[in-house]
């Protein structure tokens, strides 16, 4: 255990009336392997409810900076989100993945923040599905341009317009490590009656993006 490198814990579901007293034992015996482990440097977490609220108790107790953390199909609280930036341990990310964590309802400064402290170690950066909306994009992406090393990224289902995918990719188009880009298509795109979420039915001859893309960098891909 005390060489472990990565650590996965998954689908980990419990009872609607599950005591607190329950809760907090899981979360104590996860944090009591943590202070076990010397090494570890890449932490995914997915689909644990009972994470909601605990995500400070949960990685404060990380021995070493982690390069890889993964945090998919959880709820957070504020104080989860708003902990992420702060943490000591989340400052040297390689590897960023919050697919299926919605953020709507969040504010894009912690975020933000993190992208600014990750800035020089960033290769890969996933929010897919986060339904992230237009201003909260527009928040990030100052901080985002300035991840130089960054070689991937995923942002597919998102509700994002078209002129601000414009300027994402604006922002985008001044890392010259970037290889690997995946977007959402445009609300624009998408028939009225129809969400981003569900079924593609797109106006095509409203989606101006690919030419775009090619006038910046032949390589990238919607």
């Amino acid at each position: 255990m005390r060489n472990l490198r990565k650590l996965l814990v998954s689908q980990v579901h419990m009872p609607a009336h599950t005591y607190s007293q329950e809760k907090e034992w899981l979360l104590s015996q996860l944090t009591w392997k943590f202070l076990r482990m010397d090494y570890l440097w890449k932490f995914c977490v997915d689909a644990v409810l009972f994470l909601k609220g605990h995500l400070e108790h949960v990685l404060r107790h990380l021995k070493t900076p982690l390069e890889a953390l993964s945090i998919t199909n959880c709820p957070l609280s504020d104080s989860d989100w708003n902990y992420l930036s702060q943490c000591p341990n989340t400052s040297q990310l390689r590897h960023l993945d919050l697919r299926y964590i919605k953020l709507t309802n969040f504010s894009p400064v912690p975020l933000q923040i993190l992208l600014e402290t990750v800035a020089a170690t960033l290769n890969r950066l996933d929010l897919e599905a986060c339904e992230i909306m237009d201003s909260q994009l527009q928040a990030i992406l100052p901080a985002l341009s300035h991840c130089s090393k960054l070689r991937t990224l995923c942002f597919f289902q998102n509700h994002i317009s078209m002129s601000v995918l414009r300027d994402m990719l604006c922002h985008t188009a001044r890392l010259s490590q970037l290889s690997r880009e995946l977007y959402p298509a445009p609300l624009e795109s998408y028939d009225a009656q129809v969400r981003p979420t569900g079924p593609l039915k797109l106006r095509l001859s409203k989606v101006e993006t690919p030419i775009f893309l090619w006038s910046l960098r032949t390589t990238r891909t919607l």
